[in-house]
């Protein structure tokens, strides 16, 4: 392991503390057994020789020391390095190590490509052109969480998503990275997961905001502003969804938390700026009830987020903008196929 070990600090400059070793099962050439069982008629028939018990004069003892190196001590030496290879499934790479002391390291970060054959085995290709092939059934059950770690970084036709492994004495888990709570989404949560069966922090761009509408609108902690909506569409990356395909949800809620820079606009006929109607959560509660979201658009990368949302509830339609810092979502259920799903 001295091996391995200095490979993976030569490459990330920190020590090799999470991982877990598999030993391959690697099928040993049948040539390697003949050429011993070669040997061992080679050594009964020079004892035979040598006690003269046959009296041929067929070969000399530097005959039988060569042919002793050829038939079992590189046949040996082979199925002794067949046997000691192994690989290591660390945090942030594969470390593939032969029994000649050499160790192969692919970095996850480095892959560039997955060929497959679909059944047993995968390779892998990296930044370099370097290639390391797996035949996933030479390693015990646990190795195969590497199909997940591949999916989540966007091999297989899936979207790419962070992702954090933990080994455990019998099993590595795969999982995608959760977001760490501040203090107000903390507070937040913990006075709503009891109401919904669904509550999530984050992943606005998962949300659809599209023909839904608005039951009323609430404040909380006088800065958090919560929409009441009929429903939710959901994509399918969104980490709720155990879908395939984007899923309708019941009455959800949103909680945009800590709002700034609100103001609602009037939109004339051309869709830009008319009227100020106002500046405060009021004037929000006022236009946003019973209104149908008709276009939401956000940046939801930067700490400080911005959102828009275009909505009516009559023939005059109305801009809603303000700030804020993140967003819980929250529903009970879903209940199909969002609309254009179903297209």
């Amino acid at each position: 392991m001295k091996k391995v070990e200095m490979v993976y600090f030569e490459y990330f400059n920190e020590p090799l503390e999470d991982y877990k070793v598999f030993q391959e099962h690697a099928k040993i050439s049948k040539q390697a057994y003949t050429l011993i069982g070669i040997f061992i008629l080679l050594s009964v028939y020079f004892a035979l020789e040598l006690f003269s018990v046959v009296d041929t004069n067929a070969f000399d003892l530097m005959f039988y020391l060569v042919a002793t190196v050829l038939t079992l001590v590189i046949p040996l030496i082979y199925i002794l390095a067949q046997k000691r290879r192994y690989i290591v499934f660390a945090d942030r790479a594969l470390i593939k190590c032969s029994g000649l002391k050499k160790a192969f390291m692919m970095p996850f970060e480095s892959i560039k490509q997955v060929q497959t054959d679909h059944e047993d085995t995968l390779v892998l290709v990296a930044n370099n052109k370097k290639k390391m092939t797996l035949i996933m059934s030479e390693y015990e059950a646990p190795f195969d969480k590497l199909r997940d770690v591949l999916n989540f970084m966007g091999f297989f036709g899936t979207e790419a998503k962070s992702f954090t492994i933990d080994f455990t004495d019998n099993d590595i888990i795969v999982e995608e990275e959760k977001a760490v709570m501040d203090e107000d989404t903390s507070q937040l949560f913990e006075k709503f997961i009891k109401k919904y069966k669904f509550l999530t922090p984050g992943f606005l761009e998962d949300l659809i905001f599209y023909n839904i509408q608005i039951d009323k609108v609430s404040l909380t902690q006088a800065k958090h502003i919560i929409f009441h909506l009929s429903h939710l569409d959901v994509k399918p990356n969104h980490p709720e969804n155990p879908s395939f395909k984007a899923q309708k949800t019941d009455e959800a809620m949103v909680i945009f938390e800590n709002v700034s820079e609100l103001s609602v606009h009037s939109l004339n006929d051309k869709g830009r700026k008319d009227e100020l109607i106002g500046t405060d959560v009021q004037a929000v509660r006022d236009t946003a009830k019973g209104s149908i979201i008709f276009e939401a658009s956000f940046d939801p990368d930067k700490d400080d987020k911005l959102i828009e949302f275009i909505m009516s509830h009559t023939a005059q339609k109305q801009l809603v903008r303000f700030r804020f810092s993140e967003i819980i979502a929250g529903w009970n259920g879903f209940t199909g196929d969002s609309w254009f799903e179903k297209q």
